[in-house]
């Protein structure tokens, strides 16, 4: 896929709107420095995106949604829609898919810059230095979790983030996020 270097009103290009291979397609309404706005193809509303998460697409460029649609088909009785209101929405206007635990209504509202100074905090609060196994640990910094999983998209970088969370707060026997270092006796 090609990044977007120069773009015009009009362009034709894609994103994986919902971070989890939902690709929209759509024709560029305006843009700035920082986002992208286009209306895609097979819905009415205008969406905004990140320009860095926005890739310049063909006309025929369509296989990219079957593929994903045929991939993908998650239990969706797992997860909350909209947060516990029904209405709560993502940074491009689209309702959040999560499990509404207390990790999810932490990070619901939250940057990803922010998601991974949190993650970092937490971690940290719990006693965990590294990730991974000898070999391919990386510190618990934000530098070192960006180089695990800066390569994903946002909302896949979002759910391992907040899966990392869960697994040490499960590990600890944890019910709630840890504000202060945990003190064991």
């Amino acid at each position: 896929m090609q990044k977007i270097q120069h773009i015009a009103i009009g362009s034709f290009v894609k994103a994986d709107v919902t971070g989890t291979g939902g690709w929209l397609s759509g024709h560029v309404s305006k843009f700035d420095k920082i986002y992208v706005w286009f209306n895609p193809i097979n819905e009415s509303r205008e969406v905004k995106m990140m320009r860095e998460q926005t890739f310049i697409a063909t006309d025929t460029d369509t296989d990219t949604d079957t593929e994903a649609r045929i991939r993908l088909s998650p239990d969706m009785s797992k997860y909350v829609i909209g947060g516990g209101d029904g209405r709560t929405v993502t940074i491009t206007n689209r309702k959040t898919v999560d499990i509404n635990d207390v990790v999810a209504v932490e990070f619901r509202a939250e940057l990803i810059d922010a998601v991974y100074n949190k993650t970092v905090e937490y971690m940290r609060n719990m006693g965990y230095e590294n990730i991974g196994k000898k070999g391919k640990s990386v510190p618990i910094t934000v530098d070192g979790l960006k180089s695990k999983y800066g390569h994903l998209n946002l909302g896949m970088q979002r759910m391992n983030l907040g899966n990392l969370i869960r697994n040490a707060m499960v590990h600890l026997g944890l019910d709630e996020l840890p504000n202060a270092p945990v003190r064991f006796v």
